[in-house]
């Protein structure tokens, strides 16, 4: 994985939001399978590198794995217009 990026797992459980994280310009999201997200093994081998999509609710679970995947894509690529 360091020849694709830094990694970012994605992941309800994550104690920072996708706000809280400056992506670098070679980063790699890795989001696990829409019914059941990423594996335990995996949220805990990366726990450190853990990120969530913050909701105005975070009991109801509402985006599917492509939307959730635009709005991370959309705020890690964000940065590099504001220059």
């Amino acid at each position: 994985m360091p020849s694709i990026g830094e990694p970012f797992f994605f992941s309800a459980e994550a104690e920072r939001t996708l706000w809280d994280v400056s992506f670098p310009e070679s980063a790699a999201l890795v989001f696990g399978r829409e019914s059941v997200g990423l594996a335990a093994d995996v949220r805990a081998r990366f726990n450190h590198r853990l990120v969530r999509i913050p909701m105005a609710d975070p009991a109801l679970r509402s985006l599917n794995l492509s939307t959730a995947v635009a709005v991370a894509l959309y705020e890690a690529l964000r940065p590099r217009h504001r220059r």
